[in-house]
């Protein structure tokens, strides 16, 4: 029976703490809806998540494999 309490009493940690996090990656996420869609945004995202360029951007190709 003891043990059973321990048990949950960590389970009950363990849930805290991922609670924790998630709220953290809620506000994370608030805060990044409530930031302005303005051109360098636009910009940010499509040469970090789309792996667009700009046309007077160097691009330099790796085509050799390990």
């Amino acid at each position: 029976m003891v043990m059973q309490i321990d048990n949950y009493k960590e389970e009950i940690v363990q849930t805290e703490e991922q609670i924790a996090y998630y709220q953290a990656q809620i506000e994370a996420l608030g805060n990044e809806l409530d930031t302005p869609i303005d051109y360098s945004y636009i910009r940010k995202i499509a040469k970090s998540k789309l792996n667009f360029s700009m046309p007077d951007d160097i691009v330099f190709y790796n085509d050799l494999s390990n």
